[in-house]
């Protein structure tokens, strides 16, 4: 696939920014009679993440803001791929998605130090939080017992502002302006933060406010060729095959035996010559793309965010902070796709062998000319929404010089939904010319008659497909943690901390899903229909590619805002979604955890041992959306486990650190891993006889896979 986005090339037009802020550090100059300014740039954010990484027990890498709004990323995925060992993956759409620590997916996401998840995942689309909300965040690449146990690759744990992280009152507004090549479009990246801090005869209050609201309106185009397939040759084709005929891997002319293995490249041999066994005989082939297909893909993504924090310090030996986090997500697809078959090679005169080139030195097919290859456009539409909210409640008390306990409540709920329509167009041109690579390996093609490609009276409307889903998750989490100093008065006995902790978590999941159903057929020209069912797109490719740069296709966005009207033009009803599966899961973990500090070569050696013990209990409800009756059935799982963690620290020199650390994780399957229903898909490639072509289905029923 040759693809382009320019989403990642776009231009920061605009970036202001005020900050009005009551410094802790802003003192009073008595003699001259005027503050003290404290300037700070980005060196002071590198500076404070190298002290957390030095300072942490774990082995942790932060990325610190220097100031309100100002992590220099769209969003937390994005800041993290400045992180060493971190990897940020599925670049699309104008912007990475996943992350992985040290190529390991399995990443336990955390606010503010609470376990956080998004609608029925196990982790938090890190994706959607606006890099303006952030404080800080910390990559923990090793475990201790007294974090939670989940996430072999480790823990991200993302920090945002709270009222007492400043000494009075403070004010910022920042707004930039992004220009999307692509889209030719200018995306607004704005956040507010206001907070206050009193001091009264009760104690210390803080209210803290902070949103933020960021667009990306993207375009990704991309270019592809089929799979690999094998075909006879022109002068001595298999017994019963035609000339240039694609052979399939399983054909009823060769009862009873596999031709060939299938699968994206074939897996065949591209010497000149190669051969294939059909009914006891070799026949040599040729190997060429089955199809070419281009996408013009654009999307509108929004993401409004919030976050809210009232605290209170009614003395100096406790503080209450209640905290709310709200994430959002908007987002509308529209992939306008233009797909043509060229495996078929029809009536092209005597001599259709005499289109054919091959790469030198192989059996793989260059260009050619296919006549009356069946082609479609599909107008499809997407869009999803996201909605998390996180209330949560804590407290810290200081019980004398040596024992600190915290405690904190939260509940959290989170609830996705997703919808997809798109209609396909159908015609057969007269032929189609190809060239598997017209220059820096992009494929290129022409129809006999490139403008047919935008008379509307030529395609016909053809399938309807429709889905949907939903999901949602819900917690509550009860956590009460204490740190108890063992350390003599001078700070140098052998024995330093012993930490201990409770953690309990109920959580639920469910998700839904449309029963499979077969996709209703016009059979019109597109057209008879309203005219804003058409869409025309331009300029397709930048013209770096000698394929169509433009056509007519089922216009999604009308679509979408007319699916009534469009679902009674083709005399179905609404899908109706069914629930496919809830999951009720209730954790209880306790640690308890050993600090020690011996010197050995008269250098400190910092040991840190432990032990966490999980149990987990599962219920499952799960209904069978494959079957007419919708069976439902019913499945509990337990676990419990004791996980121990060690964790050495060692200053060879004052310069020099070592780290050395050994934990056990509990890792959980995802929620949607568990459900037994399977997706049903239509297979393009064995939907198509060699002897012409039939409609394809909108489902079949593969073998069937359950995910456990």
């Amino acid at each position: 696939m040759i693809g382009k986005s320019r989403i990642f090339s776009g231009v920061s037009l605009l970036t202001l920014a005020m900050v009005l802020t009551a410094h802790p550090a802003a003192a009073q100059d008595e003699d001259q009679g005027r503050d003290e300014i404290i300037v700070k740039g980005i060196r002071g954010s590198v500076v404070q993440s190298l002290d957390i990484k030095r300072n942490s027990v774990q082995v942790v890498d932060s990325i610190v803001a220097e100031d309100i709004g100002k992590l220099p990323d769209n969003n937390v995925i994005e800041a993290l791929q400045r992180v060493t060992g971190v990897q940020v993956t599925n670049r699309g759409g104008g912007e990475a998605s996943a992350v992985f620590i040290r190529g390991l997916p399995d990443v336990t996401t955390t606010w503010n130090g609470r376990l956080v998840f998004t609608a029925s995942g196990r982790q938090l689309a890190l994706q959607d939080i606006p890099s303006n909300l952030v404080k800080r965040v910390d990559v923990f690449k090793t475990r201790a017992s007294e974090q939670i146990e989940t996430g072999i690759a480790g823990q991200i744990d993302v920090m945002t502002r709270r009222p007492f992280d400043f000494d009075g009152f403070a004010f910022s507004v920042a707004a930039r302006g992004i220009y999307q090549e692509e889209r030719k479009t200018v995306d607004p990246n704005v956040s507010a933060l206001i907070s206050n801090r009193w001091s009264t005869e009760l104690g210390d209050f803080g209210v803290l406010l902070n949103a933020s609201f960021a667009q990306t309106r993207f375009c990704d185009q991309s270019v592809t060729a089929g799979a690999m397939v094998p075909f006879a040759t022109p002068d001595s084709p298999p017994t019963g095959w035609t000339p240039l005929e694609r052979i399939f891997p399983t054909d009823g002319r060769a009862p009873g035996q596999e031709i060939w293995q299938p699968g994206l490249d074939a897996g065949l041999p591209t010497a000149p010559g190669s051969t294939l066994t059909v009914n006891g005989e070799d026949f040599e082939y040729l190997l060429g793309r089955d199809a070419l297909f281009a996408s013009d893909f654009r999307g509108d993504r929004k993401r409004p965010a919030a976050t809210a924090a009232i605290q209170w310090a009614p003395d100096d030996s406790s503080a209450y902070t209640f905290e709310f986090f709200y994430q959002g997500f908007r987002q509308d697809l529209f992939n306008n796709l233009h797909f043509t078959f060229a495996d078929w090679w029809g009536a092209l005169g005597p001599d259709p062998a005499s289109t054919i080139t091959l790469f030198p030195g192989s059996n793989i097919i260059k260009t050619r000319r296919v006549g009356f290859p069946f082609g479609f456009n599909s107008g499809d539409f997407t869009d999803q929404k996201t909605d998390s909210f996180v209330y949560a409640l804590s407290g810290r008390w200081s019980l004398g010089d040596r024992l600190d306990l915290t405690g904190d409540l939260s509940y959290q709920k989170s609830d996705f939904s997703t919808q997809f329509v798109a209609v396909r167009t159908t015609r057969v041109p007269e032929s189609i010319s190809i060239d598997f690579n017209g220059g820096d390996g992009i494929p290129s093609w022409e129809f006999n008659d490139n403008a047919e490609m935008l008379d509307p009276s030529v395609w016909t409307v053809a399938e309807l497909f429709e889905n949907a889903g939903a999901s949602h998750g819900d917690a509550f989490t009860a956590s009460f943690d204490g740190d108890y100093d063992l350390d003599r008065a001078d700070g140098d006995g052998f024995f330093k901390k012993l930490s201990f902790g409770f953690r309990y978590d109920d959580r639920s999941a469910a998700e839904s899903q449309i029963p499979p159903r077969d996709s209703a057929f016009l059979g019109q020209p597109l057209d008879s229909l309203d005219p804003g069912f058409q869409w025309v797109n331009k300029g397709f490719f930048d013209g770096r590619a000698n394929v169509p740069s433009s056509w007519v296709v089922a216009n999604g966005y009308f679509i979408r805002d007319n699916r009534d009207d469009v679902r009674a033009l083709y005399g179905v009803t609404a899908p109706q979604l069914m629930e496919a599966f809830t999951i009720d899961e209730r954790s209880i973990a306790g640690y308890l955890q050993l600090d020690l500090e011996p010197r050995l070569f008269d250098q400190p050696f910092f040991i840190q041992a432990g032990v966490r013990y999980v149990n987990v209990k599962t219920d499952m409800t799960f209904t069978d959306l494959n079957d007419p009756l919708f069976p439902m059935t019913d499945a509990s799982a337990k676990v419990d486990d004791l996980l121990p963690s060690v964790t050495l620290r060692y200053d060879a020199t004052d310069d020099f650190r070592l780290r050395f650390n050994y934990g056990k994780t509990l890792r959980r399957p995802n929620f949607a891993d568990l459900n037994p229903n399977f997706s049903l898909t239509g297979d393009l490639t064995m939907s198509v006889g060699a002897a012409g072509r039939v409609a394809i289905p909108s489902w079949s029923r593969p073998e069937r896979r359950i995910l456990t």
